[in-house]
């Protein structure tokens, strides 16, 4: 069953899901990453570019973002460190961006907002550190490696991607945690379905060093996670390019 990936489509890829259900998939996905502890794992090395560099300003984006809670998280730890991060969402819902960008406002979080088709569109860029979190097992293991290369010619400092490891551990703790964390039926269809389409630390490295990410280093956290990190090196040719957000929101 979980030798290799299965993947079937998920209800939220789903353009025309109702915007309600959509809605309730996001916040039972931010109690996912509340309970996984995403944000603490891609805030670490955050915090150390900023410590380290004495930065007082850093650039940072979301691929596949939902409605923003991790970088809103992220753009508050900053904040009491003393250090604006500069907020890009990128994601191909418009719902889910629109919702982003409400949140944000509400919150008087400045975000700029790009809607990106990532098999057929360039990720804006450059930026200081790109992210993602349970994105990639969408795709297929081809559409995978141009898309990493993608994010890393946009990250100048690092690249920091988590998802979920194809286990059968991960397969029961997904169902629990979700049934645990949240009534909405179309998490609780799609996390089963996440499993089984992600990847295993071996298919991972292989996916990496297709995409010359040689480097980057892959770690298996709780609960059955696999997060990546790739530093850019010195000099490392990102395209100097002016971002044009879809919409920016303050």
């Amino acid at each position: 069953m979980f030798a290799q990936r299965s993947m079937q489509a998920e209800i939220m890829d789903d353009p025309a899901l109702d915007a309600d259900q959509h809605a309730a998939a996001l916040r039972g996905l931010r109690r996912v990453h509340a309970l996984s502890g995403t944000i603490g794992r891609l805030w670490r090395p955050i915090e150390r570019l900023i410590t380290t560099d004495g930065l007082h300003e850093l650039s940072i984006m979301d691929v596949g973002c939902g409605d923003g809670c991790i970088l809103r998280q992220l753009w508050q730890l900053a904040h009491r460190r003393g250090c604006n991060l500069r907020l890009h969402a990128c994601d191909f819902s418009p719902r889910a961006l629109e919702i982003c960008g409400q949140v944000c406002e509400e919150n008087d979080i400045p975000v700029s907002l790009h809607q990106v088709d990532v098999l057929h569109q360039s990720l804006p860029g450059p930026v200081d550190v790109v992210i993602n979190s349970l994105f990639l097992h969408h795709f297929s293991d081809d559409d995978v490696v141009p898309i990493i290369k993608q994010m890393a010619a946009s990250a100048g400092r690092l690249m920091m991607i988590e998802d979920l490891s194809r286990s059968r551990l991960s397969y029961y703790l997904v169902w629990l945690g979700v049934h645990v964390l949240t009534r909405c039926r179309v998490v609780h269809i799609d996390g089963p379905l996440s499993v089984k389409a992600a990847f295993s630390n071996e298919e991972m490295r292989r996916i990496l060093d297709q995409a010359d990410l040689r480097s980057a280093r892959i770690q298996k956290c709780w609960p059955e996670r696999l997060f990546i990190t790739w530093e850019a090196p010195h000099g490392w040719p990102t395209e100097k390019q002016t971002i044009e957000p879809t919409a920016h929101a303050r």
